[in-house]
């Protein structure tokens, strides 16, 4: 996911707000990402928001 459309983007849109259903997700890989967000403690609650119960998140700046 990306905020805006690259060549290899599959969804683009807005980390504080996912368009994501709950429990969507086993893993989430977030990569040089939180310090680039007005409110990351809303992004952090937003991946755990998606991600299934027991899932893993790897988050590297």
């Amino acid at each position: 996911m990306e905020f805006v459309v690259f060549r290899h983007t599959d969804v683009a849109g807005d980390a504080h707000h996912l368009p994501f259903d709950d429990a969507s997700f086993e893993a989430i890989v977030a990569m040089n990402d939180f310090e680039h967000h007005h409110d990351p403690g809303r992004v952090a609650m937003e991946l755990r928001r998606v991600l299934k119960p027991g899932g893993g998140a790897s988050c590297r700046d």
